[in-house]
């Protein structure tokens, strides 16, 4: 479990596991009524700068030639910053934030961004419509159980030519 507290409004929970059951959303150690939810929406988190590994990679270039073992060494180094940062930006996926009425916010990460807008339309439908299912929404997996609605091209019809 990792909570951590951008301010007293702002929550950011990353979960394994969350759980709709009747009128309440559970994960890690909070339990949210369905009715106090404000608004639901999905936003791409802010990827991280490299502004300071590139100009390290670029200073360490101009040293080479006079003091050559320092600069390689920086250079594997501000290099392997900058693929690290770059291999996370790449995978940021989406993050869910949760409004509710009193004003607080929590924010749900989520891996894949098209799992994000399934977890936010079952949500959706719970809020619309009576549940008397346990749902169970798998983070890890990208997996939902026992969902009110149908995703993928399961109830579409396909006409032949």
């Amino acid at each position: 479990m990792n909570t951590e507290n951008n301010d007293l409004n702002n929550q950011r929970i990353e979960t394994s596991e969350i759980l709709i059951e009747k009128n309440s959303i559970q994960f890690n150690r909070t339990t949210l009524q369905i009715s106090s939810i404000a608004q639901i929406s999905l936003h791409t988190p802010p990827s991280k700068s490299m502004t300071k590994p590139v100009v390290a990679f670029i200073i360490f270039l101009f040293l080479l030639k006079s003091l050559t073992v320092v600069s390689i060494l920086g250079l594997v180094v501000s290099g392997a910053i900058i693929y690290q940062i770059k291999k996370a930006n790449d995978s940021r996926g989406e993050d869910m934030y949760i409004h509710l009425n009193s004003g607080n916010r929590y924010i749900i990460a989520c891996a894949d961004p098209q799992f994000a807008n399934y977890i936010r339309e079952v949500i959706e439908y719970c809020i619309n419509n009576t549940n008397s299912e346990r749902i169970v929404i798998n983070m890890d997996q990208c997996d939902i159980s026992n969902s009110p609605i149908m995703f993928g091209n399961n109830n579409g019809v396909d006409y032949g030519n």
